[in-house]
């Protein structure tokens, strides 16, 4: 599965079920809807909520690591108009101070922004920021299941200190997340999707996942890899690096250096 939406409310699935033409999956708790290539489960509210949901998913549809997730739903912020569209640049725990910094590899003309991640309804507003309750959790889930550049939490404000969540309605928030959804696809998913695509054409020949699973790769290191993989292998007999030659290696960066190295002395030695 290529693209997985994780969304907390129907109202707000509804508009991205429409949107990408899914089916509803029968007999699953929490819901799921699919096609060839997309996927979307409603969680519910909450981190604890999104956290299991997404476990769920992945298991359900045995999602490889090479694969999109984002997190689409309403947040609050204390100046941003109804409406307003942002990607979430860095989501704060608000009870604990921790943070977390999404990595896009790529520029967007979506609007970016900070996020508070709150366990019930804001009012107040005293911070700068979107409130909502899932994408801490959404994060931290999703990192289980997929590399840190391939997963994002789109928001669209719904209440703000003159509009307040009680004016809301499902079916206005099923007609703001609509309202963005093709901007959202345009600069986005797509352009993710295509990522991950080109690099799943690029290491289709080898199992990088023995190498994923031991050290965590970003994209960029992710491209490097697969291009070490087949130079080692052209000096090599098609064999790849033994992972237990490497295992002192801490980090990736240390084992690409490590490879890259090993292969600076074969060519050496060949010439």
């Amino acid at each position: 599965m290529l693209l997985h939406f994780v969304v907390a409310l129907h109202c707000e699935a509804a508009p991205i079920i429409e949107f990408y033409k899914l089916k509803s999956i029968h007999n699953t708790l929490p819901q799921v809807y699919r096609n060839e290539s997309v996927c979307l489960v409603v969680t519910g509210i909450g981190g604890l909520a999104c956290a299991s949901a997404v476990g769920y998913l992945a298991g359900l549809l045995k999602s490889d690591k090479c694969g999109v997730w984002i997190n689409i739903g309403i947040a609050g912020h204390q100046q941003f108009s109804r409406g307003t569209v942002c990607l979430v640049r860095k989501v704060t725990e608000l009870a604990t101070g921790k943070a977390i910094y999404p990595s896009l590899p790529f520029s967007t003309r979506i609007p970016r922004a900070d996020c508070f991640y709150v366990d019930r309804a804001e009012v107040q507003f005293n911070e700068n920021g979107l409130y909502e309750m899932e994408s801490f959790a959404f994060f931290k889930a999703a990192w289980r299941f997929c590399t840190i550049d391939y997963v994002h939490s789109i928001k669209v404000v719904s209440d703000n200190r003159l509009e307040t969540a009680g004016q809301i309605t499902h079916s206005i928030i099923s007609s703001l997340v609509g309202s963005q959804l093709e901007m959202v696809d345009r600069n986005l998913v797509v352009p993710l999707c295509c990522i991950v695509e080109n690099l799943r054409s690029e290491t289709s020949q080898f199992d990088i996942e023995l190498y994923t699973d031991k050290w965590h790769f970003s994209e960029t290191n992710r491209l490097r890899l697969s291009r070490i993989l087949r130079q080692f292998a052209a000096l090599s007999d098609n064999q790849l690096p033994n992972i237990e030659d490497y295992k002192h290696c801490n980090k990736a960066t240390e084992f690409l250096n490590d490879v890259e190295s090993n292969l600076q002395c074969r060519e050496i030695r060949l010439i």
